[in-house]
Order: structure tokens, then sequence, then C-alpha cells
């Protein structure tokens, strides 16, 4: 579950654990992104489950499917590379 409440699958959503040392929090990635429910970050064991096996991304990724990320062409300006 996203923050907003919506259901979405694991590897479409970020969040910032707080066992990752990090000098800028994802929060600063506009949307598309979206991160992981507040509540599921109340219990420290689930969050390398979380990474590993449900797929949450802890950092942006820069490619999705082969193609630039929906987050970093937001952060890019929308600038599409041939």
């Amino acid at each position: 579950m996203d923050q907003e409440g919506d259901i979405v699958e694991g590897i479409e959503i970020h969040s910032d654990f707080l066992d990752l040392e990090r000098i800028v929090s994802l929060t600063v990635l506009p949307p598309p992104a979206s991160f992981l429910h507040p509540d599921y970050l109340e219990e420290r064991d689930w969050w390398r489950w979380l990474h590993n096996e449900i797929g949450i991304k802890h950092y942006p990724h820069l490619v999705d499917d082969g193609d630039l990320s929906p987050e970093f062409l937001e952060l890019s300006g929308k600038v599409h590379f041939p």
C-alpha cells in the first residue's frame, strides 16, 4: 500500500528505510514516484524483507524495462534522450 492508501506492486514503490544512511531523502522524488505507507515502517524486521522479497526501491531507479524511468525523467525536467 502506498502513502495514499492505494494498493500497488512492490516494485512500483519507494521507501526511505531508516536503517540506510543517506544524504538525500527519496521524498524529493516528484510524482509519479510513490512511497510505502508509513505503517509498514513501524516494524524494523520488515524492512529487509520488504526490500529483498517484495522489491520496494530504496533508491531511485534510472532505468525501467530498458527505458529511462518515469522518476528519472521527472527529475531531469522531462528531457527525453534518443
